[in-house]
């Protein structure tokens, strides 16, 4: 039933990610953005985490049960960017908040981004934010974006008139919820480009493998 779900997406090929059904759409963004910290941690220290006011609420729950007891290690830096009239991260203040970075010795970038905010149904402009991460010098593995594909997560790639984004090109990993996909099925998926769940599974300790279910423990829910 699982790998049913995850080869229906449209977001990936099955050589390149893996993914699960999770218990929600709150499960999924927090599996992503850990998964993209622990992807960033071998390498750098200082990560910001940025996420626009419109996002969802379960965003914010995220950043506080990553890093907020700092048992972590890495240095908590967050930014909520304000959005535009449309409900999208507004790149002009994207473009501040990436002017200090310098300045606050960040190192990294999670990007936590939006494909159909709650009340306004913005969908963030990855294109255009990993233009401003690469003006501000930011390379491609300094980088790691989620995206919370909300209300227009099931639809985003069949309409015409939208870019189609790719998992391990334009983004990292994606969770949507399932009553917002094809047939609203209850709870939702996470998906994580190989490169990303290689990395993550790194971090995690050796009881990881739980021998009696003959499978590693990947997912939040056990």
């Amino acid at each position: 039933y699982q790998q049913c779900i995850i080869n229906a997406t449209i977001f990936s090929q099955k050589d390149n990610a893996w993914g699960y059904v999770t218990t929600g759409g709150t499960e999924g963004v927090i599996k992503g953005v850990a998964a993209g910290v622990n992807h960033l941690r071998l390498r750098y220290d200082n990560i910001l985490m940025i996420w626009s006011s419109q996002a969802h609420y379960c965003v914010s729950k995220a950043a506080s049960l990553i890093f907020g007891s700092g048992a972590t290690g890495i240095q908590p830096l967050h930014a909520v960017i304000p959005a535009n009239k449309r409900g999208e991260l507004d790149l002009t203040e994207v473009k501040k908040v990436m002017s200090c970075c310098k300045m606050l010795d960040v190192q990294s970038i999670m990007l936590v981004a939006t494909l159909g905010t709650t009340f306004k149904g913005g969908n963030d402009n990855l294109n255009a934010l990993r233009a401003i991460f690469t003006d501000s010098g930011f390379s491609r593995d300094q980088i790691s974006v989620h995206i919370d594909a909300a209300l227009n997560g099931g639809w985003w790639n069949l309409a015409q008139d939208t870019p189609k984004y790719k998992i391990g090109v334009e983004f990292d990993s994606i969770s949507v919820s399932g009553h917002k996909w094809y047939g609203g099925f209850i709870g939702g998926f996470v998906m994580l480009s190989r490169i990303l769940d290689e990395s993550s599974s790194k971090t995690m300790s050796s009881k990881s493998s739980v021998q009696y279910i003959k499978l590693e423990d990947k997912m939040i829910s056990g």
